[in-house]
């Protein structure tokens, strides 16, 4: 039996968020994450609600909702974790020397873009950008194969100048 009460979620919220809150800040030890999780087994109820679902005993249904949202929050935490050391991280300078080099390299670069071919050159800033190799090869009029081949010979052409000038860092 379904049940469809104009207020339920907002009884529900007054009723239960406190102490939803406490339990999911036992489990996450993070308030922060414990008020991210409980507004958005609300959000579900008012969905479910919305959808004429509404759960027959709404304490128990957000007890069992806002548990698979912290279980799912520590899977996605424990990928995060593991990959961390993967990601990349900008170097931050440090010292005069190393802002110099930085606009050395960049002019070093400047220089080499623009002796670039056109096609090459355009790539390889709109890839800068953003785009999309799919997207750039519709702009270059190529096959999106053919540009992320120009692509990718385009930047093993600016790194190995870059070696050459001895810019490298």
């Amino acid at each position: 039996m379904q049940v469809s009460q104009p207020g339920l979620v907002e009884s529900a919220f007054a009723m239960h968020h406190r102490e939803l809150v406490g339990r999911v800040t036992r489990m996450t030890r993070d308030p922060d994450v414990a008020e991210d999780v409980v507004q958005e087994a609300f959000v579900r109820l008012a969905r479910e609600v919305d959808n004429d679902r509404a759960p027959l005993h709404p304490r128990a249904w957000l007890h069992h909702v806002a548990g698979n949202l912290v279980r799912s929050w520590a899977r996605h935490r424990s990928v995060v974790d593991r990959h961390d050391a993967d990601l990349f991280r900008p170097r931050a300078i440090g010292c005069p020397e190393a802002a110099v080099l930085g606009t050395e390299l960049g002019a070093s670069i400047e220089v080499i873009v623009g002796e670039l071919l056109p096609a090459a050159r355009t790539a390889l800033l709109l890839s800068a950008e953003g785009y999309a190799p799919a997207e750039i090869a519709v702009r270059l009029g190529r096959s999106p194969g053919a540009t992320r081949t120009l692509l990718c010979r385009t930047r093993q052409k600016v790194r190995d100048r870059l070696e050459v000038a001895g810019s490298v860092p």
